[in-house]
């Protein structure tokens, strides 16, 4: 989930200008960032935390000859921290909890290929996101149902997966 996070919330706009390179290593650092820093950090210790974790991206980042400045990951952080933190708030007040087990994958290209690969998947229709119709929508979602519960995930977080093999293909 961490990782889905980072992704979602670093986007080309958030570190343009940034060497090559460097998009694609704040999410990595992100998705494996240590949410225990900020886990009993009050209103009074936030900023210390806040500080020495930009420190520790800094060092990440220079160590893989990504931009390291601290604007830049000090926006990264604060994108990333508002991100896992709004998740809780929308989920409780909008009663939510349960909708998770039941939630589509989301498809694109590449999770529709992907499911074309994975067992059962081989019926589904070779189509473009665009051209698929309600019919070919339901038998990518069926195959996907199985393939997550083959592996006791959700099919929402399938995609988590299939794209996560592809995050040096991101250009910043």
């Amino acid at each position: 989930m961490q990782k889905r996070v980072a992704r979602e919330c670093i986007g080309t706009s958030t570190l343009r200008r940034s060497l090559p390179g460097t998009m694609a290593a704040v999410i990595s650092l992100l998705g494996e960032f240590d949410l225990g820093a900020f886990e009993e950090a009050a209103a009074s210790s936030f900023d210390v935390a806040h500080a020495r974790e930009i420190e520790k991206l800094q060092a990440d980042l220079a160590a893989r000859q990504a931009s390291n400045e601290f604007g830049r990951c000090a926006k990264a952080l604060d994108l990333f921290l508002r991100g896992v933190t709004i998740h809780h708030y929308l989920r409780s007040a909008y009663g939510l909890g349960e909708l998770e087990a039941v939630l589509h994958l989301p498809l694109d290209g590449i999770t529709m290929e992907r499911l074309r690969k994975e067992p059962g998947g081989e019926v589904l229709p070779i189509k473009t996101i665009t051209g698929l119709s309600n019919e070919d929508y339901c038998q990518y979602q069926n195959v996907a149902a199985r393939v997550a519960a083959g592996r006791g995930e959700l099919r929402v977080f399938l995609d988590d997966d299939y794209w996560a093999v592809r995050p040096s293909t991101i250009a910043v």
